[in-house]
């Protein structure tokens, strides 16, 4: 079972429902009427996708039942970080993993929202540091973390 806050039009969403199949589900979820009804459209058909009009953190999870939560160009957005990473956290499988994946570099994603608009000029991608410590407080680790021109990826597991 894979978690996608963010989902927005659901084009990842369609790819993860391809690879998990028939017999996986994924549960996605988006705060914007105008980018789920793009989902539904795109994912008409799909049975095994369950999608939600809501921030992650109201949408029911059960506790340990996610294999992986998957974190697309969305983390910044998330007004209550901590809030949400123990959320997500608490519905992970003990061999369940976090991520967290931007197509660009964390100064290059905190810069455009900086300049952008003044809604989401404080969504930002915490540094190293802090994301070490927000994971570290749910007793997770940072497996991986890349930040380069290529991109962002995190990949955090339980200790």
């Amino acid at each position: 079972m894979v978690v996608e806050p963010g989902c927005g039009t659901g084009r990842l969403t369609k790819l993860i429902a391809e690879k998990v199949g028939g017999s996986g589900i994924v549960i996605a979820s988006d705060v914007s009427p105008r980018m789920l009804e793009q989902s539904r459209i795109r994912l008409n058909g799909f049975a095994n996708v369950h999608l939600f009009h809501e921030a992650i953190e109201k949408v029911p999870l059960v506790l340990q039942t996610i294999d992986v939560a998957l974190c697309h160009n969305v983390f910044p957005h998330f007004d209550h970080k901590p809030l949400v990473v123990a959320k997500l956290v608490e519905a992970l499988k003990s061999d369940g993993r976090f991520i967290v994946s931007h197509f660009m570099p964390s100064s290059w994603v905190n810069s455009l929202h900086r300049k952008t608009n003044p809604a989401v000029a404080s969504d930002l991608l915490p540094d190293q540091e802090n994301m070490t410590q927000l994971f570290d407080e749910v007793g997770m680790q940072i497996q991986e973390l890349i930040d380069d021109d290529r991109g962002y990826l995190l990949k955090a597991v339980f200790k």
